[in-house]
């Protein structure tokens, strides 16, 4: 096997395409439905395979930026406030560093959702209007950065309007 996950996932397609495919009963409607949508699936994906790290970046930015706006809205000597503020930090740290592996901004990632999360869930009813605020500002982005990742699945009733994921990344 070749360790190049682009040709892996072209192999893949082309086994589903011309092995699996034809093995189907083509009155399973719903199978080969599933079946395009896989093949579909792992070209879209093979085709963004190069975006991967930019995506991951701009991801841990926006989340940067929202936990930073939820830290500044926290009353003082909130456990919450302290935990987000220690995973921006550790966020800030990745995002600084000079080309960090994929695994170290996935991790950070993740640890800065998470404390977002039990930041967002945690009983504040002082600033439960600032909080629901900063997360609707902060999903725009993520939503149009998601439907520019998709736009090539046809979903858009109207891609023109749908901006291309090299430019969302840029």
């Amino acid at each position: 096997m070749i360790p190049d996950p682009n040709l892996q996932l072209q192999v893949a397609a082309k086994a589903l395409s011309e092995v699996v495919a034809p093995a189907i009963d083509p009155e399973n409607r719903l199978a080969t439905e599933q079946l395009q949508l896989s093949i579909a699936t792992i070209e879209l994906v093979r085709s963004r395979l190069h975006l991967l790290q930019a995506l991951k970046r701009a991801e841990l930015a926006d989340a940067v930026t929202l936990a930073e706006q939820l830290c500044a809205t926290a009353a003082d000597g909130s456990k919450y406030a302290e935990d987000l503020g220690t995973a921006v930090n550790r966020a800030r740290a990745v995002v600084d560093a000079l080309g960090p592996d994929e695994q170290a901004i996935e991790e950070v990632l993740q640890k800065l959702r998470s404390s977002t999360c039990a930041f967002v869930s945690s009983p504040q009813p002082e600033i439960n209007d600032q909080i629901e605020l900063a997360v609707v500002k902060a999903a725009k982005s993520q939503l149009d950065r998601a439907r520019s990742w998709c736009k090539p699945s046809g979903f858009e009733a109207d891609p023109a309007r749908v901006s291309e994921i090299e430019d969302v990344l840029a």
